[in-house]
């Protein structure tokens, strides 16, 4: 892996694919996110409390899609380009996973039962070829 002169490297174009995968996730996420946004009262009270669980869209096949395609992305400039600089960042955002749990035990206080059943339903990232 590595760039060819001016040109990326064949392997390099895999991180496009990464760029894509990431874009199309990130989008369909927020497109799922307003949707939802719509079905709000006008005035929502200010503060950072959810008040709806949102199990649909992406939601309804990860619990964490935002960072996956984030981290997709980051991937996938750091497979393209070869970038270090990209690369610590990653490293960064990779470690802020800690803050997954501390959301979720928010989330199981704000919604109880219904997270908990949407909790062992759903897996936190994306699956391929089993169930959670």
């Amino acid at each position: 892996m590595g760039w060819n002169g001016d040109y990326p490297g064949r392997l390099n174009f895999l991180g496009a694919l990464l760029i894509l995968a990431g874009a199309v996730l990130l989008a369909w996420t927020l497109t799922t996110m307003l949707l939802v946004a719509r079905r709000l009262p006008l005035r929502v009270g200010f503060g950072l409390r959810p008040t709806q669980l949102v199990q649909t869209g992406p939601y309804a096949r990860m619990r964490h899609p935002m960072y996956v395609a984030e981290s997709c992305f980051l991937l996938g400039i750091i497979v393209l380009f070869g970038s270090p600089v990209v690369a610590a960042v990653f490293i960064c955002v990779a470690a802020m996973t800690w803050i997954i749990p501390k959301e979720e035990k928010a989330l199981e206080e704000r919604f109880g039962e219904e997270y908990i059943t949407y909790r062992d339903h759903v897996p936190p990232t994306l699956r391929f070829g089993r169930k959670h």
